[in-house]
């Protein structure tokens, strides 16, 4: 079984620092809360280049 922590309780921590934070403390995925008021998570903030590096750190942190 997989455990997931999603971001609802980090709204001012970017999702470049949170995975490989939870990946540290222990989890094995993240959910994304998409919010104005969560920094950096809007779709309109993700742009090509940092849809990779948010793939590519999830792949390197093994987070689903």
């Amino acid at each position: 079984m997989k455990i997931a922590y999603g971001t609802y309780a980090m709204p001012d921590t970017a999702l470049e620092d949170a995975i490989p934070l939870l990946a540290e403390i222990g989890y094995d995925g993240i959910e994304i809360c998409v919010s104005p008021k969560h920094v950096g998570s809007m779709p309109a903030e993700i742009d090509g280049t940092r849809r990779r590096t948010l793939r590519d750190l999830l792949n390197r942190y093994n987070m689903g």
